[in-house]
């Protein structure tokens, strides 16, 4: 067992949370063209998630990792929408959008 402020001062702490969130984000997108059960299921493993991401917010705070893995995937995904206009939007597109507005 380590004290909080020894794990949160962890230098690979931040680099795991970022690869995480990357994983997590891709496990919780919608397939295409769900089936009801399917998105039953979604609605369970995020319910799961959001316990497991609120976990580690309370070790990562305001950290730079933090931000990286949660704010660098929506702006990322905002200029592509942005890019993309009206008439080019991918379902690929739009799934990671709505994944990452979860």
């Amino acid at each position: 067992f380590m004290p909080r402020e020894q794990v949160v001062c962890s230098e690979v702490l931040p680099q795991l949370f970022v690869l995480l969130a990357g994983e997590v984000l891709e496990l919780l997108r919608l397939p295409s063209s769900p089936r009801a059960d399917e998105i039953r299921s979604l609605v369970e493993v995020r319910s799961a998630a959001q316990g497991a991401l609120a976990a580690w917010a309370s070790l990562m705070g305001d950290s730079v990792a933090w931000h990286q893995a949660t704010w660098a995937p929506l702006e990322r995904v905002g200029r592509q929408l942005t890019a993309a206009g009206a008439g080019g939007l991918s379902e690929d597109l739009l799934r990671e959008a709505e994944v990452i507005l979860w």
